[in-house]
C-alpha cells in the first residue's frame, strides 16, 4: 500500500491509483462531483448518444437529386446537422423495408432559422438490355426473314432514380 503523502488527494480512475493532487477543479458540460464523508465521487455524463428524429419526405417524381426543407425550433444558422437515409418500408411502396437498400441516396444539411434544406443524391447509373437477339436457333432453322440472324437490338434504360416516399435520420448537433 502506498504512502499517502500528507495534505494532498488521491486521484483514482475506476477505483485505480492516478496520483495525489492539492486541488481538483471539475469543469465541462454534464460534470457533477459529490462529496460523502471523506470520498468524491465525480460523474461525467455519457454514453446516451444523439437523439435522432425520423421524418419522411416525398421526392417526387423520378429523380437522380434534388432539395427538400425541413422545419425544426432547435435549427440555427450555426448548427451542426447530420442526416442520413433511414430503412423502410416507406409510406407508399408496401411493406418491405429493404427500400433503402436498392435506392441509396446520400445527403447533407444547410442550416438556417428554425430549418434546415437536404440535398439529397442518389447514384445514377445506365443498364444496358440486349432486347431480341436473332439468331438463337440451330443454324439450320435460322429464320432469316429478320435480316441478319445475329444482330442484337440494344436498349439503355436508366436506373437509380427515387421517386416518391423516403424515410431520414437527422440529428442537430
Amino acid at each position: 500500500m502506498p504512502i499517502t503523502p500528507s495534505n494532498l488527494i488521491e486521484i483514482q480512475d475506476e477505483a485505480v491509483l492516478q496520483g495525489y493532487v492539492k486541488t481538483v477543479n471539475f469543469a465541462g458540460a454534464g460534470v457533477s462531483a459529490v462529496v460523502a464523508g471523506i470520498t468524491a465521487t465525480v460523474t461525467i455524463a455519457g454514453g446516451a448518444g444523439a437523439s435522432w428524429t425520423e421524418i419522411e419526405a416525398n421526392l417526387g417524381d423520378a429523380h437522380w437529386r434534388g432539395k427538400f426543407t425541413v422545419i425544426d425550433a432547435a435549427v440555427s444558422p450555426t448548427s451542426k446537422i447530420i442526416i442520413q437515409q433511414a430503412p423502410g418500408p416507406y409510406t407508399g411502396k408496401g411493406t418491405r423495408a429493404d427500400e433503402a437498400e436498392m435506392d441509396f441516396i446520400s445527403c447533407f444539411a444547410v442550416p438556417g432559422t428554425g430549418q434546415f434544406n437536404v440535398h439529397w443524391r442518389t447514384a445514377t447509373m445506365i443498364g444496358t438490355d440486349f432486347g431480341d437477339v436473332n439468331g438463337m436457333q440451330p443454324v439450320t432453322a435460322v429464320n432469316t426473314q429478320h435480316g441478319n440472324p445475329f444482330l442484337a437490338t440494344l436498349k439503355h434504360t436508366i436506373i437509380g432514380r427515387v421517386k416518391g416516399n423516403v424515410k431520414f435520420y437527422y440529428t442537430v448537433v
